[in-house]
C-alpha cells in the first residue's frame, strides 16, 4: 500500500497521496478553474473503473486476454472523453495524469503493446508524458525510476 509521511502528515491511498503533494508543490495540477476540477473528478472514476479491472485481474487470474478485453470498451471511453487534448482533463497536465500514466503503462505491457496500436493517441499521450522535464531525466535512469514491476510478487501477471 502506498504511504506517505511529510513532518506530521501521514496518509494512504494514491489519489490522496497524489492530491496532497499537488496541493502542496504544485496547485495548478488539481485544475486550474471549477470546470477542469469537475472534469479530473469525472474522469477519475473512469480511470478508477479501469484500475479496477486491470489491476485486481492480474493478481486473480493473470489472464491477459480476458483483462483486454475487460479493458479495451474502458479505455475506449476515456480515449473519447479525452478527444484531441493533450492531457486526461484538457489542455493542463494535472495530478490524473500522473495516475493514468501509470495505468497506461501497465495496460501497454499486459496487452504487449496491442492498446497503444490500437489506441494510438494513447502512445502519443505516453510519448508526451515521460518527455516531461524533469520526468524525462528520471525515466532516462533505472536508478531513479523503477518502471517495473507494477505489481508485487503475489501477482500472477507482471511481477519480478
Amino acid at each position: 500500500m502506498p504511504y506517505l509521511i511529510d513532518g506530521e502528515t501521514k496518509l494512504t491511498e494514491t489519489v490522496a497521496i497524489m492530491q496532497y503533494i499537488a496541493r502542496k508543490w504544485q496547485p495548478a495540477l488539481l485544475g486550474e478553474n471549477a470546470a477542469e476540477v469537475g472534469r479530473i473528478s469525472m474522469l477519475l472514476d473512469k480511470v478508477n473503473a479501469l484500475k479496477g479491472k486491470s489491476t485486481s485481474q492480474c493478481y486473480m487470474t493473470g489472464d491477459a486476454e480476458a483483462i483486454i478485453e475487460s479493458c479495451r470498451p474502458l479505455l475506449a471511453k476515456i480515449v473519447e472523453c479525452m478527444g484531441n487534448s493533450e492531457w486526461i482533463a484538457g489542455a493542463n497536465l494535472t495530478w490524473l495524469d500522473f495516475y493514468f500514466a501509470e495505468l497506461v503503462d501497465l495496460l501497454n505491457a499486459i496487452s504487449d503493446g496491442l492498446f497503444h496500436a490500437e489506441f494510438p493517441t494513447m502512445q502519443a499521450y505516453w510519448d508526451r508524458f515521460i518527455a516531461l522535464p524533469n520526468l524525462a531525466e528520471a525515466w532516462a535512469d533505472d536508478t531513479k525510476c523503477m518502471k517495473v514491476p507494477f505489481n508485487n510478487k503475489m501477482a500472477k501477471l507482471c511481477h519480478n
